[in-house]
């Protein structure tokens, strides 16, 4: 199974937005929700644009009602790279919420989403692939 993507979830690829997209992926809500969630969790004001940090991602989860599993620990940057960790630690079924060089995208049976790759696309196209991980949270069933 891939990586279901409604209507209306998906942000604009112009704009820094890939935490409120992850979001509204996962939690299946539109993308405007899932904006308006991350603002109030990250306590951005006005002029925010959709930059954010990982830890207001998963607290605007939580509001959204997305049950978090196990974070994968990392313990210092450069440690590993997406393509190994797509193809040794990552778990079929198992979708994540992934943070590659300060990009969020979500991961599911080999495939991305985010807002340059608005549907599931292999992870061996991603334009990150070569990158390294620095956060990566399971989301629980």
């Amino acid at each position: 199974m891939t990586i279901p993507v409604r209507a209306g979830s998906v942000g604009p690829a112009s704009e820094p937005v890939c935490g409120p997209t992850a979001l509204a992926v996962i939690a299946g809500v539109p993308f405007r929700d899932a904006f308006d969630s991350l603002r109030k969790a990250g306590n951005y004001g006005p002029n925010w644009r959709g930059a954010a940090y990982f830890h207001h991602v998963v607290k605007a989860g939580r509001a959204l009602g997305i049950r978090w599993g196990k974070p994968t620990v990392f313990p210092t940057r450069r440690t590993l790279g997406f393509l190994r960790w797509h193809r040794e630690k990552a778990r079929p079924g198992t979708t994540y919420l992934v943070m590659v060089s300060r990009h969020f995208c979500v991961y599911r049976d080999g495939f991305v989403v985010d807002q340059t790759h608005r549907e599931p696309v292999p992870a061996e196209e991603a334009w990150f692939r070569r990158r390294y991980m620095s956060d990566c949270f399971e989301v629980a069933a």
